[in-house]
């Protein structure tokens, strides 16, 4: 590269995925000098979302980068070459589980479509279902033992540390497998579910909220979280919404085709309202009301990238999932006096046992104990 001395400056290059593609990402300390330089590259563009130049990432790219930058600064290419190596690692092994043989029988997925399964579960049984069927393939499924099927959860659970969630799945797909195919039912002691856990949601309180939100500065990912604070969405209701879905003369959201196959609506709030007419104006989606880059709808990974970068900013350290918003709205709103019948609507619960969680971490009901320690004379 030419001999520099130790004060020059130095250009760190490392892996962007950016605008539907990898990208080069060009990191440097502010220098006019080596702005103008960068400039040389054909097809460099900054970046006002990560603050950065980049560039597609090929070789040719990364050649005409070294020479534009040899004799003026060390060009650190460390992260950019450790990057690559982890996706093409990654990319081998998505094309390994590609090549996987799909063994699952067209008669299962038939009967789900058939008894209107929402998309995601179709997807989620025809996967677990393909993972059993890979474990026993040339067995005799017909008449198989239920403390084989019994071991082969037990095992796929401790071996990957699943979740409760993941263990039902499993027993769900398996099934209707057996229901659809053998025209075999399993009993609850042949089967048997595990034992719920009885964990507390995460929630945030409302001043948490407000320092998340004010780290947000751009139009789209504020309609986003805002949206789903405002309204207690899943992440999945939000990205599925169309702009016909608000209807600002009655101010509702309407939640289409949700978890169940069920639709319902929730009441619109004037601020957000506000900011949802605003985001369309700039942004003018045609579809969906959150519009992608390149694609019609976003995703939610975009999501839970702004949301993790705005609770960073916000110096807030435990856990912030997109659905903590969800259990905060629901929790604020029973701080606030609204009916626990209501908040089961409003969140779409089936069940009411599943909405009363909610009044065991509510603040309401705890404002008025009086603790005996404040009694002693001390």
């Amino acid at each position: 590269m030419g001999k520099l001395n130790k004060n020059s400056k130095t250009i760190h290059l490392s892996h962007l995925y950016h605008r539907g593609k990898n990208q080069i990402k060009i990191d440097f300390d502010y220098d006019r000098y080596l702005i103008a330089i960068v400039k040389q590259v054909d097809g460099v563009r900054w970046s006002q979302t990560n603050k950065c130049w980049y560039v597609e990432n090929n070789k040719e790219n990364l050649a005409r980068i070294f020479e534009v930058f040899k004799g003026k600064a060390w060009v650190n290419s460390n992260e950019l070459y450790k990057k690559k190596d982890q996706i093409e690692n990654k990319q081998k092994t998505l094309k390994i589980k590609q090549l996987r043989k799909n063994l699952v029988p067209e008669r299962f997925v038939t009967e789900m479509e058939y008894k209107n399964y929402a998309k995601n579960t179709l997807q989620l049984y025809t996967s677990q279902l393909n993972t059993f069927l890979h474990a026993f393939e040339g067995s005799d499924l017909k008449n198989i033992e239920h403390d084989q099927l019994i071991n082969f959860i037990h095992k796929k659970v401790k071996d990957n540390n699943r979740s409760l969630s993941y263990q039902n799945q499993m027993i769900n797909a398996i099934k209707i497998y057996y229901r659809v195919i053998y025209k075999r039912e399993f009993s609850g002691s042949e089967l048997p579910r595990p034992r719920k856990e009885k964990k507390l949601p995460n929630v945030l309180s409302q001043e948490e909220i407000e320092r998340i939100f004010k780290q947000v500065s751009n139009l789209k990912h504020k309609a986003a979280l805002y949206t789903i604070y405002s309204c207690g969405l899943r992440i999945s209701e939000l990205i599925n919404l169309k702009i016909n879905d608000v209807d600002s003369k009655r101010r509702i959201l309407i939640i289409k085709k949700s978890k169940g196959n069920k639709d319902r609506i929730v009441p619109l709030s004037e601020k957000l309202l506000k900011i949802l007419r605003e985001y369309y104006i700039k942004y003018k989606p045609d579809l969906y009301l959150l519009q992608g880059q390149n694609k019609p709808q976003y995703t939610s990974k975009s999501v839970e990238s702004v949301l993790e970068k705005a609770v960073k900013k916000a110096g807030i350290k435990r856990s912030v999932t997109l659905h903590t918003f969800r259990h905060s709205y629901a929790t604020h709103l029973h701080e606030n006096g609204t009916d626990i019948r209501l908040i089961q609507e409003l969140l779409g619960h089936k069940s009411s046992k599943t909405t009363e969680i909610y009044t065991h971490i509510s603040n309401k009901r705890l404002q008025n104990i009086k603790s005996p320690f404040d009694d002693l004379d001390l």
